[in-house]
């Protein structure tokens, strides 16, 4: 009786011949629990990395597209309209994570869709 004081005695689902005594927590598990294994700096970092990587996989993807805003560069034609750089790119992630309702440029290539769609979803 005073062990299971101390030591929380659960019954496991699966048998494997290992048991863990595990000691019984006080209180309750903050919200934000999951944050904890890296400082704020970090978790910064990742978020503009994957910004980054992502928006820069969104150019390639536009600029070598059949159909993309750069394609007439590789098809030895004038280059007009509207180009698609990697700055639209960031600009068009970063407005999709932050829900902003602002002027941006939607690529034209199926892949790039389908990434910025991805996004979107994740950004949700």
């Amino acid at each position: 009786e005073e062990r299971s004081e101390v030591i929380d005695f659960s019954v496991p689902f699966i048998e494997t011949g290992i048991s863990v005594m595990v000691s019984r927590s006080n209180g309750t598990v903050s919200p934000s629990a999951f944050l904890e294994p890296f400082s704020a700096d970090v978790w910064v970092m990742m978020f503009v990395m994957l910004l980054l990587v992502s928006a820069i996989a969104v150019f390639v993807f536009e600029y070598l597209s059949p159909v993309g805003y750069n394609r007439c560069l590789a098809d030895g034609r004038e280059p007009g309209g509207p180009s698609f750089t990697i700055g639209k790119a960031i600009w068009l992630l970063w407005g999709l994570v932050f829900n902003n309702s602002v002027p941006v440029q939607n690529p034209k290539g199926w892949t790039s869709k389908i990434m910025v769609s991805v996004w979107a979803f994740f950004a949700v």
